[in-house]
């Protein structure tokens, strides 16, 4: 069964191309570009996972996780950051991030923490 993936980043640009290249690997991909609109889709539809940028308008991705967590525990969450630091990465994985990503992201490495 394919996976059903939401990509929430305010780059639209990047998340356009995100979306058509997780698309051609043969997955079912949802897009936001801030937390509220990933929030809303979140609570009418199942997601496997999903992959929010670190530094989002309004609620940033470490915030936007205790959140998410709240509606579907069960949901895998990548933190994508340009900005990446030990500190942050542990923060997120301790509120429940599944992992943390640098951007630009390397997609055969994303499509393996995916498919896991």
């Amino acid at each position: 069964m394919s996976k059903k993936i939401l990509i929430v980043d305010q780059d639209e640009d990047l998340l356009e191309n995100m979306v058509e290249r997780i698309l051609i690997r043969g997955m079912t991909v949802l897009s936001a570009k801030t937390t509220i609109e990933a929030l809303t889709l979140i609570e009418h539809e199942t997601l496997d996972v999903m992959i929010i940028d670190f530094m989002l308008p309004e609620i940033d991705g470490l915030q936007a996780i205790k959140m998410i967590r709240e509606k579907q525990p069960g949901m895998r969450i990548i933190l994508q950051t340009a900005y990446a630091t030990i500190e942050k990465e542990s923060e997120a994985l301790a509120l429940g991030a599944w992992d943390v990503v640098e951007k630009p992201a390397d997609l055969d490495r994303l499509t393996e923490l995916i498919k896991q």
